[in-house]
């Protein structure tokens, strides 16, 4: 077996550097104080710690459930034990289990974790994530979110590679509220990331489309759900809307994230993409028609997908360290 160096999935670069990142996103944070990322059970008292343990991290890859993300790390430890020396409980180790909030295991130069469902617990582990690779040195990585969706015009099992993601009145980015103001934000993919994803698609032979995401923070009426507690349009307004969503926007699927994921990509300087699955295409219906072994297919697409763009990139330094 050959073994990919450390080095091959990081560049050490100098405190100060990171320091300015840090601060330049946020001037109230330092170096200098402990910050205590709570809902990770992870703190900054140790940096020489962080920086062995997290500085080669390349990829972080987010899915809502917890199952999802298990299965992730076990396929990601399969899949990079042929290049990187790994502890042999890597896929198995919650790192985040004594917070009791997520879940997250570091997988080589993967480091992947759940967010739980809409925009909440989404922007929480976003936000510490960030830091923590920010304090631990992490240069060069990007944010990946992988998922199911309720598809608009979109097949059961097609991967929908987001190119922008809009919100639940089908306006593009995400609105962010500090001190009671309100600001919009871009929530584009990033080009590079998307291109390499496409490639994989095609490689992997895998159907996809390349389109819009509309991320709403609830499953049922912003979704136009019919079938919640609560409803007060018809089905008529219902189809209208997401018919419009569809043609007029571009938006090939429905789901609780990418909006927000993407507008803080953007934000702190982080490239970003969103691969979810479409288990139902909604434009004929909300019934999920598909037999579990189906859907059990479907759901690993967007997984394949992740995992082949790793790879690809990992052998992809292993042949430009060989070759130096």
């Amino acid at each position: 077996m050959s073994t990919l160096n450390n080095n091959v999935a990081q560049e050490v670069s100098e405190p100060n550097k990171q320091d300015n990142i840090l601060r330049e996103l946020n001037p109230h944070l330092s170096f200098d104080e402990v910050d205590i990322l709570y809902h990770l059970a992870v703190d900054t008292s140790d940096l020489e710690g962080l920086k062995n343990k997290y500085r080669d991290v390349k990829f972080v890859c987010m899915g809502g459930s917890r199952g999802r993300v298990e299965n992730f790390a076990r396929q990601a430890y399969e899949a990079m034990s042929g290049y990187y020396s790994m502890p042999p409980d890597a896929h198995t180790n919650d790192i985040a289990r004594r917070a009791g909030r997520f879940v997250m295991y570091k997988v080589g130069p993967v480091l992947t974790l759940n967010h739980g469902m809409g925009f909440g617990s989404l922007n929480i582990a976003l936000h510490e994530v960030a830091k923590l690779l920010r304090y631990s040195g992490a240069t060069d990585f990007s944010f990946i979110r992988m998922g199911t969706s309720g598809g608009l015009g979109a097949e059961p099992g097609t991967v929908i590679i987001t190119k922008e993601a809009y919100d639940a009145t089908c306006e593009p980015g995400y609105e962010v509220v500090s001190c009671g103001k309100k600001v919009r934000y871009d929530a584009t993919a990033d080009k590079k990331l998307n291109e390499e994803f496409i490639q994989a698609a095609e490689d992997l032979s895998i159907n996809y489309q390349i389109g819009n995401t509309m991320g709403c923070d609830d499953f049922y009426e912003a979704q136009c759900r019919l079938d919640g507690a609560l409803c007060d349009y018809t089905l008529k307004d219902k189809f209208d809307f997401i018919r419009r969503a569809n043609k007029e926007a571009g938006v090939f699927n429905m789901e609780m994230e990418a909006n927000v994921f993407l507008s803080f990509c953007n934000r702190a300087k982080i490239p970003g993409a969103v691969v979810c699955c479409s288990i139902v295409n909604r434009l004929k219906g909300d019934q999920i028609t598909s037999t579990k072994e189906e859907l059990k297919s479907f759901e690993q697409h967007p997984l394949q997908l992740i995992l082949q763009v790793i790879k690809n990139r990992v052998v992809e330094a292993k042949g430009e360290i060989q070759n130096s």
